[in-house]
């Protein structure tokens, strides 16, 4: 509809009236002394009512008016003020841009032609409408359930909510933000710490207005530390003494080596630095790198002084290896020289006909299931067999799943000691892969009849499904 300036719409309103009125007095005058001329008769003023409201129209129409050529229309505010007029030959209106929950008065008017002296304009009819109210959408009611360094936040669906926008904050620092179609989320690789989670209802019809926002507030614990993978290997501490030993790596990214001086329950931890550098974590001396490390030997009480710094091109401590093979060192003040751990896979040795046989499993992982992480733990037996000379079929692995799961093809890496788990479907819907990504294979480790699985997940449609999983089938 065309908007027009009201006092103009007003003004060629009374315009028209007064030629008309004009008209019909002039036609009197002259013929004044005729006492049978008709007396001027004015149109049907048009019988306007509401049809159709919104949160920001009116629809009004009327019915046609007898020998009416045109309408004019007024809309007034609340406040009495003019909004909006025109004139049209239809026998409606809509005005748009309204307030919501608001009550508007229409004035309607039919005019005649001005040929046709004998017809004035009518007289205004008037009309109330209110436009609808914008409704609140219903606040979303959220249940979380938050585990190691993960949290799953779920909701009812909201009546007329097209997405949900959420944040969320760790001990107050920056907020992180997104939406979601979906009724339920889920954070991975959360830190440690006090979150508070806000989620609203959003909708993109006018008729809505946004929910208010629902908040909980959860605690997220560190993932617990578990072990990743270990290796039996062989110490020499820099004097010529050596001594076989076990080292562990863990989930967090640390590292101990088992009774690192030949003396049970005196174990060296540490992690590694970006330039391959070791960090001791269970050190007495506060003038890190220069430290002492408790060895429980009868040497200098039991302490060994260590020194791991490193300057420019000169390391005196330094890490290089996998879980198939490597080494670390340190300098090591006690024998001026060198403390190092040196460790290797049982290479070709390994056969396939060495690994296949029954195992007894202990599977624990969290599974995302009907809106919730669920604790698994399965300790079926697993059955290995030989598919050929470099390929085995573990059966039983996913004993969770339904139907027990699907039979899962590894590949042996004979000079390494490892298998290979390529991704693959373990039933109808989820994928076996890699923790970080469902293109990521699984490595698993085979050390005196056990085997111990690298960090794995299912996977459906690119999202994980399993976290926090630990693996190990031990031969019967």
């Amino acid at each position: 509809m065309h908007k027009q300036n009201m006092n103009t719409i007003l003004t060629f309103i009374r315009r028209m009236a007064g030629l008309i009125v004009l008209a019909a007095l002039g036609t009197a005058v002259l013929s004044s002394c005729k006492e049978d001329d008709p007396v001027p008769t004015p149109l049907d003023a048009p019988q306007a009512r509401l049809v159709a409201a919104t949160v920001s129209s009116l629809t009004f129409t009327w019915d046609k008016v007898t020998d009416a050529v045109q309408y004019g229309y007024q809309l007034v505010g609340p406040d009495g003020s003019d909004l909006d007029g025109g004139t049209t030959t239809a026998t409606s209106a809509v005005f748009t841009g309204l307030k919501d929950n608001t009550t508007y008065m229409v004035r309607i008017y039919a005019f005649a032609a001005v040929a046709e002296p004998s017809l004035g304009t009518s007289a205004a009819f008037e009309v109330q409408g209110k436009t609808e109210a914008i409704v609140p959408l219903a606040t979303p009611v959220l249940k979380v359930e938050a585990g190691e360094g993960t949290a799953a936040i779920s909701w009812e669906a909201v009546d007329n909510a097209d997405s949900y926008a959420y944040s969320y904050v760790v001990d107050g620092g920056t907020p992180v933000t997104g939406s979601t179609e979906d009724t339920s989320l889920t954070l991975l690789k959360l830190e440690a710490g006090n979150y508070v989670f806000y989620l609203r209802a959003v909708s993109e019809n006018e008729a809505y207005s946004d929910s208010e926002e629902a908040m909980a507030e959860f605690e997220v614990k560190s993932a617990a530390r578990r072990e990743s993978w270990r290796v039996t290997g062989s110490v020499d501490d820099g004097g010529g003494n050596t001594w076989a030993a076990t080292m562990v790596a863990w989930s967090d990214g640390t590292y101990t080596l088992k009774d690192w001086y030949n003396v049970e329950g005196y174990d060296l931890e540490f992690y590694l630095n970006a330039d391959g550098s070791l960090s001791v974590t269970n050190y007495y001396e506060p003038y890190y790198p220069n430290i002492w490390v408790i060895a429980g030997d009868d040497i200098d009480n039991g302490w060994v002084h260590l020194y791991t710094a490193t300057y420019g091109s000169s390391y005196y401590s330094y890490f290089d290896g996998d879980r198939t093979e490597g080494y670390f060192y340190c300098y090591s003040y006690r024998t001026a020289g060198y403390y190092q751990f040196t460790w290797a896979s049982s290479g070709d040795s390994v056969t396939v006909d060495d690994i296949v046989g029954t195992y007894s499993q202990n599977n624990t992982y969290q599974f995302w299931y009907n809106s919730a992480w669920n604790n698994y733990s399965s300790t079926n037996d697993v059955t290995v067999t030989k598919v050929d000379d470099t390929t085995v079929s573990i059966e039983g692995f996913m004993y969770a799943l339904s139907d027990g799961g699907k039979a899962i093809n590894a590949v042996l890496d004979a000079g390494r000691g490892t298998l290979s788990i390529s991704p693959q479907n373990v039933d109808e819907w989820y994928k076996l892969a890699g923790q970080e990504a469902e293109t990521d294979s699984v490595t698993v480790i085979w050390e005196n009849g056990v085997l111990t699985f690298g960090d794995w997940s299912l996977w459906y449609d690119g999202y994980q499904y399993a976290y926090s999983t630990e693996t190990v089938l031990t031969k019967k």
